[in-house]
């Protein structure tokens, strides 16, 4: 049986990287993406493995809806990659509320709601894993992104607590940072 994975934010960047790999190494693979309608359709026609859903990652009916869609077609997921994540940078004194929210909602709310309903899944397979993507900037703080840097120390500290939660149901969380050398 084919081994299935979701992944947010899946039609540019790393996630679409990530999208690329799990399909060229036989997995059958959902993505979200928010507006990247031809990215998204690329990738699909590309991999007859790969299926794309447009969706906001903060909407938590949505999120519901695409796990038991992909539960519904495969059985089950084996692995959850929470990447879709924004950066509105402005320092402090400049950031709008609108810019604050929009980053915490985007990159930590959707991370919680897709790791919320595919972990009861998981739960009741008792496998799978969950990756979360963070940055250097959730660690050592960058100026000019306070918000993003709350968001990403959010998905840090989120991640620990769910790894206790559902390593007693073989269930594998952890966090990959990327660190860029030129901002450090």
């Amino acid at each position: 049986m084919n081994r299935v994975a979701l992944i947010t934010g899946g039609s540019k960047g790393i996630g679409e990287g990530i999208v690329r790999d799990f399909a060229a190494r036989g997995w059958i693979v959902h993505f979200t993406y928010h507006s990247s309608h031809e990215k998204a359709a690329s990738l699909e026609s590309e991999y007859s493995n790969v299926f794309s859903h447009q969706a906001d990652v903060t909407d938590y009916q949505t999120a519901k809806t695409i796990v038991k869609t992909v539960i519904n077609q495969h059985g089950k997921i084996d692995c959850l990659i929470n990447n879709a994540g924004i950066t509105k940078d402005k320092t402090i004194g400049f950031m709008n509320e609108s810019n604050w929210r929009d980053v915490i909602e985007t990159n930590l709310t959707g991370n919680f709601n897709y790791s919320k309903f595919v972990s009861k899944e998981m739960m009741k397979q008792k496998s799978g894993s969950i990756i979360n993507i963070a940055s250097i900037s959730g660690i050592i703080g960058i100026p000019g992104q306070s918000n993003y840097a709350a968001s990403k120390a959010g998905i840090i500290t989120m991640t620990r607590t769910i790894a206790k939660e559902l390593g007693p149901f073989n269930i594998k969380v952890n966090v990959v940072s990327q660190v860029s050398l030129k901002r450090l």
